[in-house]
């Protein structure tokens, strides 16, 4: 046979550039250095049954980076969709970051908030080292503390001034001019702590009734101021006159 008298173009040749118009049918594998589709562009991604898609729709797995927006609509129980993510199985920790820069080892004017294995935070993410600083929830929502300050609930409040009425009478020959003289105390040892760190006498009003009536019931005249306080141990103190 004479190759002229061959007609090459309805085969497939190894060698020369062919355009295939029909379909074809491969029951095997299809090895190619490359695919290209007729009219496609490097920023697409062919599906197998032909469609095109951009590769901007798809996040890869490692390492994103999108831009513009993501829209989350969960379209059933919301409890249980959206943005979800899992603990480190190393320490437990999950954190969200916002504000975060091109360059991860640029911290500058980035918060994150997450959870520990038993903590929520809210904090600057330079200082995460310090594990006192930000708002803090432990996970029993019942402390709230914010760099390290109780918040709720409230902490008792100090005692700074105490109320007492009581009538009091005593004699004590060796009481000395312008000594303390303790007539009772309003404060135990449990409540002491509660007093300011700054220890200082406490003014008191009172007077002391300098005579009796003998009337049913007893009446006491004669007030006279008395010169007495409460020291920083709860005592009520009268200095002696």
């Amino acid at each position: 046979m004479k190759a002229k008298d061959v007609d090459f173009s309805n085969l497939i040749t190894l060698n020369t550039d062919q355009t295939v118009t029909g379909s074809k049918l491969y029951t095997q594998p299809i090895v190619a250095n490359k695919i290209i589709k007729t009219g496609g562009t490097e920023d697409q991604i062919l599906f197998a049954n032909g469609d095109t898609t951009n590769v901007g729709n798809f996040l890869p797995k490692y390492f994103p980076h999108a831009m513009m927006q993501m829209i989350i609509e969960p379209n059933d129980d919301i409890r249980n969709q959206g943005i979800r993510i899992m603990k480190n199985k190393a320490n437990w920790d999950s954190f969200v970051l916002t504000g975060c820069n091109a360059d991860p080892s640029n911290r500058d004017g980035v918060w994150k908030m997450g959870s520990t294995s038993s903590q929520f935070w809210i904090q600057k993410q330079e200082d995460e080292a310090q594990d006192y600083k930000g708002l803090i929830i432990d996970f029993d929502c019942t402390i709230l503390k914010f760099n390290n300050q109780l918040v709720a609930p409230l902490p008792t409040p100090p005692i700074g001034y105490a109320i007492q009425q009581s009538l009091v009478t005593h004699s004590d020959p060796s009481t000395y001019w312008n000594t303390g003289y303790t007539i009772f105390s309003v404060m135990n040892d449990a409540a002491k702590h509660k007093f300011s760190v700054t220890h200082r006498n406490l003014p008191l009003n009172a007077v002391i009734y300098a005579k009796k009536q003998p009337s049913s019931p007893i009446v006491w005249t004669n007030a006279v101021a008395i010169d007495c306080y409460i020291d920083p141990d709860g005592h009520i103190k009268i200095n002696a006159i």
